[in-house]
């Protein structure tokens, strides 16, 4: 019995090309979801950032506010 040799080795290098490709799609898929999970998290990071820092220069901006009212009054009222 004669087996074609070249038919069964075209073949399996064709599943195995198959078999890359996808593997290839696969990690290229999943290596772009992390990179886009971190760039998200690096983002909601900063925005953190932002907000504690904001949080932070909030009341020192009342106080200045405030004290810049003040000697606006005192001054009114050293002009009386």
């Amino acid at each position: 019995m004669f087996v074609d040799v070249r038919s069964k080795t075209l073949e399996s290098t064709f599943v195995f090309l198959l078999q890359s490709l996808a593997f290839l799609v696969f990690f290229y898929f999943l290596k772009t979801r992390i990179k886009t999970n971190k760039i998200e998290r690096h983002l909601r990071l900063l925005e953190r950032k932002h907000e504690n820092e904001w949080i932070l220069l909030e009341p020192a901006h009342c106080l200045s506010k405030i004290k810049a009212m003040q000697c606006l009054s005192e001054e009114s009222l050293n002009e009386y």
